[in-house]
C-alpha cells in the first residue's frame, strides 16, 4: 500500500511560484545584457519610437 505525498498548502505553491518566476526574470534580463548591441534606456527608446 502506497501513501499520498504530504501536499503543501497553496500559499506555500504560491511563494514558490513567485521564487521561481523571480529566478527566470533575473536569468533572462542577465542574457539580455550580454546581447549584442547598445544599451538604452527606457526613455531613449520612447523618444526614439514616438
Amino acid at each position: 500500500m502506497t501513501t499520498m505525498p504530504e501536499l503543501s498548502a497553496p500559499l506555500e505553491d504560491l511563494a514558490l511560484l513567485q521564487k521561481l518566476e523571480d529566478m527566470l526574470d533575473y536569468q533572462e534580463a542577465i542574457e539580455a545584457l550580454d546581447e549584442p548591441g547598445e544599451n538604452i534606456s527606457l526613455d531613449e527608446l520612447i523618444k526614439s519610437i514616438s
